[in-house]
């Protein structure tokens, strides 16, 4: 035995090759183990620290990277590189948003929140923009998640200030609910939660549980939810408890309207006393006299309790004092709006031409207090004015408008209401706008319009509560012409030559023939009808009617249209959904139609946004 084979045995050298030559001698290639052994390990090692300096290096060409080449290199924190990774990403969505290049950063903030879900400040930042574009559904999605880790103070406010906005108080009530049964609840915060649930319930006018909550939390004696208590006290009929308890309150020289004055106005209208209001309202303008807002205050008291004619007197001294003013007088002109008093608007508005010349939002005001009151002749005279207006300054003429200046005195013809349908549908309009306009088509008694008019608000503002309202008493007055007429079919805006499919069955069949043979106009006014209609089987045929009017729209060619109708199925149907949506991408993009591709990728950057961030790389004209 060589010395070769003898540190072979002791473990020092290994075998590397052996193979017997011809002539029947074996011959061995050894190397030393231990050497070879330290310098593969040193290799591996250097290799290690190269690959994370170098992916620490990639990660540095983003702003805003927070990952450290440590977060890299030691395996027990790995855990946290996604987490850091999404603050970066969240940090380069804030920076995109910022010079307004919104897509952008939502995808990126919505990367930051698929990385980190428990990541507050980004979806502070998420639902703050859903919340300035008046997208609520947005809101209410990017905070429920939060809710299951702890939401911020902050976070919380932005979800249910959105939410009375858009007339979705439950939510509040239910998220307040929730938060006050946490245990780790200290007394401000649960303040401030009390606070919010009194303002929630003031919307839903449960009265007796606004008092009850103000009682028990000890609010009684809240500046600012004050109007509140008074308001609750005079809906239980305890008129004379609320003009005392009015009294209790201090003035303050920093109000321009004192508390106890307005307080004590609001008694007196609950009270039915005008002797009583007008002597408040007098004293309130001797110790404000000086104070716009307090002749404002007065003005709109005194329309509350019935006293138009003192109302037209603080108007016109108003604009004798401050009528100079530009930004005085429309101050004045919104608060005459918000009263909805169509002959006081009138009034003022004629007197307020004499100080300044009006531009189309403060007519636009008056055109609405019209409809409301279902002043049609007005309001086409008003609107003429709006339209001379905009054509002078430039300024974009909306559809609505110009539709609501040729409505008229006339009942209204199926055709016609056809078409304030599609004006209704083609944007998402102001929760606020459908209430004026089913109020004045009320007020006219053309009920069908009424019920069209809900079924598209409620479409556009699902978690509105006066439109639920709206619904109920358009239920109540289809089933009194049923009962009326129980030979007739109820199908609301819908031509009488339609017949109503028989089941839903029978609907996909007609769906499928008008869609095979491209008749997309027809194929949108069928699935109306249905909607209108309400069946008794309609709500077998949810997903039938959403692929009419998704396949209707995209037909014509109308793709604000298919973008609205197809974001919530892409939420629910997204297997369904996808290809179909991908397929339309492909045809528009090969046609060079960018806008149009443009809408549906900006849908899918939610559901598959990595796909879709591949397209928008892959087609940087899209």
């Amino acid at each position: 035995m060589n010395i070769a084979d003898e540190l072979a045995k002791q473990g020092r050298w290994i075998a590397w090759l052996s193979q017997e030559t011809g002539q029947g001698v074996r011959r061995r290639l050894y190397i030393d183990a231990r050497k070879w052994l330290v310098l593969f390990g040193v290799l591996a090692v250097l290799g290690y620290v190269a690959a994370g300096v170098g992916l620490q290096w990639w990660l540095d060409r983003r702003p805003h990277n927070q990952v450290e080449v440590t977060d890299l290199l030691l395996p027990w924190r790995w855990s946290g590189v996604p987490e850091k990774r999404a603050e970066g990403y969240a940090l380069r969505g804030q920076d995109e948003l910022a010079v307004g290049n919104v897509q952008a950063g939502l995808f990126l903030l919505r990367r930051a929140l698929a990385g980190k879900p428990d990541f507050d400040a980004a979806r502070v930042t998420l639902a703050k923009v859903y919340s300035e574009g008046g997208y609520y559904e947005g809101v209410r999605r990017t905070v429920e998640p939060q809710l299951a880790f702890g939401a911020s103070r902050e976070l919380l406010e932005l979800w249910w200030r959105a939410a009375m906005a858009a007339d979705d108080p439950a939510a509040v009530l239910t998220g307040v609910e929730d938060q006050l049964a946490r245990a780790d609840l200290d007394a401000e915060r649960r303040w401030w939660l009390q606070r919010w649930q009194v303002r929630a319930l003031a919307a839903t006018e449960a009265w007796p549980e606004v008092w009850a909550v103000m009682d028990q939390a000890e609010m009684r004696d809240d500046r600012e939810l004050a109007p509140l208590a008074l308001r609750a006290l005079v809906e239980m009929g305890r008129v004379e408890e609320a003009q005392g308890w009015a009294e209790r309150f201090p003035t303050s020289d920093l109000e321009a309207a004192p508390l106890p004055r307005v307080l004590a106005a609001r008694a007196a209208i609950a009270a039915e006393d005008a002797v009583k209001l007008r002597e408040v309202l007098a004293a309130l303008l001797a110790e404000r006299a000086t104070a716009p807002a307090a002749w404002v205050t007065a003005l709109r008291l005194a329309t509350e309790g019935e006293q138009r004619d003192l109302a037209v007197q603080y108007g016109r001294g108003f604009l004798a004092r401050w009528g100079g003013k530009q930004s005085s007088v429309r101050f004045l002109l919104r608060e005459v709006v918000a009263t909805e008093d169509v002959v006081l608007a009138r009034a003022l508005f004629d007197e307020a031409e004499l100080y300044q010349s009006l531009g189309g939002e403060d007519l636009l005001g008056l055109a609405l207090v019209q409809v409301k009151a279902a002043a049609w002749t007005e309001v086409a005279a008003t609107l003429a004015k709006v339209e001379r207006w905009h054509e002078s300054s430039g300024a974009a003429w909306p559809d609505w408008v110009r539709w609501l200046a040729r409505v008229g005195d006339t009942a209204m013809e199926p055709t016609r209401r056809s078409e304030l349908e599609a004006v209704v549908a083609a944007g998402r309009l102001h929760l606020n706008l459908f209430e004026v306009m089913l109020t004045g088509f009320e007020r006219s008694g053309d009920w069908e319009t009424v019920a069209m008019i809900t079924a598209v608000g409620q479409r556009q503002h699902p978690h509105s509560r006066t439109l639920r309202q709206w619904a109920e008493r358009v239920a109540a007055w289809r089933e009194s012409e049923r009962i009326q007429n129980p030979d007739a079919e109820v199908a609301v805006g819908s031509a009488p030559a339609r017949t109503l499919p028989k089941n839903a069955a029978a609907l996909d069949a007609e769906v499928a023939a008008l869609a095979d043979a491209e008749r997309y106009e027809e194929l949108g006014r069928l699935a109306r009808h249905v909607r209108r209609a309400a069946p008794d089987w309609v709500g077998e045929a949810k997903g039938t009617l959403a692929a009419a009017e998704i396949w209707a729209a995209a037909g014509v060619d109308d793709w604000l249209l298919v973008r609205r109708l197809l974001a919530p199925q892409l939420q629910e149907e997204a297997k369904t959904w996808l290809p179909w949506t991908w397929g339309r991408v492909e045809r528009l993009t090969q046609e060079g139609r960018w806008a149009a591709a443009r809408q549906l990728v900006d849908l899918l950057m939610v559901v598959d946004p990595e796909a879709a961030a591949a397209w928008t790389a892959e087609h940087p004209e899209g």
